[in-house]
């Protein structure tokens, strides 16, 4: 991108204890560039329910950003969901619980250097 820009991170947590997935999404590292005005891309690994990411959308909607879109690696197909759009996407993935490279199951398999499907369900 030949475009001035800046990088920033934000950490959302959603987990339960156990690492089951469930209950309020919180805000653990909050954005400090400035949003309003701006045109913000969200950069996702991996989109799957999705509530994490409707999260951050509002919470970037009520920034009043110029325009707000967001790219990922991997996205869910869930036909039966409505989804935000993601504009621009990797891959596709149907059902299965992936890890390594950063995605983890009870913060385990995080550091495999590439992404693998578990062949049983957590």
């Amino acid at each position: 991108m030949d475009l001035p820009k800046e990088i920033d991170f934000v950490q959302l947590g959603r987990y339960g204890a156990g690492g089951t997935v469930g209950g309020q999404v919180r805000m653990i590292v909050r954005p400090r560039a400035e949003v309003r005005g701006r045109d913000i891309l969200i950069v996702e690994d991996i989109v799957d329910q999705g509530v994490s990411l409707q999260y951050l959308w509002r919470y970037l909607e009520r920034q009043r950003p110029a325009s707000l879109r967001i790219c990922a690696l991997l996205v869910r197909s869930r036909p039966d969901q409505e989804m935000l759009p993601v504009e621009y996407q990797g891959f596709t993935l149907g059902e299965g619980w992936l890890v390594g490279y950063g995605l983890d199951l009870n913060e385990e398999y995080r550091t495999l250097p590439g992404i693998y499907m578990l062949e049983e369900e957590p």
